[in-house]
């Protein structure tokens, strides 16, 4: 910070487990915290940890396009129809307000299932506008069903315009498979230079994968090193200490 540098977390946990973690003084609290796979916004004042406001700019921009009651009624429909493809489905809305939908199923190819009719049902018959996403843990996939234009990408160049850094003075990193969205905005618009990234050493192949085929991979460092080592180690290569 005294070079004028922030620090932003960009998770997929929701924002009461991120938040814990930073009030147990386990991780360092941030300028802004990227939660809920780009779905949620919250900047940190100087007051610490208790210190936080959501970002009501972003929420206004996701909420646009997000005709929740429709896109629950279909998932519902389908849901029950597929049931035994099924293990639990949430309506996040309701829970704590967050907005997503999640579906959890067995496997890959129920996945894949579930998301081809969801596709049909939803965006080609009745022209619904929304995301998907899907991760996987435990054994199982999870279907992310979230608003148009909401990612942990999209999220970053919100936060990074509203700080007032160009593309080419971030750098993101990341060691997940849902961290692609991120590193796609490594990819600037028209040609033009996006962020800068590093991969740590303990990445999971599907991310690594992503960044041998990427068009921005010359502007990605792949570190060795496991963790925060391998994120310093990408600071340091790409904003290296004036002499």
């Amino acid at each position: 910070r005294p070079r004028g540098a922030h620090l932003v977390y960009n998770t997929g946990r929701p924002f009461s487990s991120a938040h814990s973690l930073i009030k147990e003084n386990r991780l360092q609290p941030p300028t802004a915290l990227v939660c809920s796979e780009g779905t949620e916004i919250y900047w940190f004042g100087p007051g610490g940890s208790e210190d936080v406001e959501p970002d009501y700019e972003w929420r206004e921009i996701l909420m646009l396009s997000w005709d929740y009651p429709r896109i629950k009624q279909g998932v519902q429909g389908i849901v029950e129809k597929l049931r035994r493809e099924v293990n639990d489905a949430q309506y996040l809305p309701e829970v704590n307000g967050q907005p997503m939908i999640v579906i959890n199923v067995p496997d890959k190819g129920k996945a894949d299932n579930m998301i081809g009719k969801i596709n049909y049902e939803l965006r080609t018959c009745q022209q619904l506008s929304f995301d998907m996403t899907c991760s996987s843990g435990g054994g199982n996939f999870f279907i992310l069903i979230i608003p148009k234009g909401a990612s942990k990408g999209s999220a970053a160049l919100h936060v990074s315009k509203r700080l007032g850094f160009s593309p080419e003075r971030v750098m993101v990193a990341g060691d997940g498979e849902n961290d692609v969205p991120l590193f796609e905005a490594t990819i600037g618009a028209s040609g033009t230079q996006g962020f800068k990234g590093a991969i740590v050493g303990n990445a999971v192949e599907g991310l690594k994968k992503w960044v041998q085929r990427s068009s921005s991979r010359h502007n990605i460092h792949r570190s060795m090193s496991q963790q925060a080592l391998g994120v310093l180690e990408g600071l340091a290569l790409h904003f290296p200490t004036p002499p």
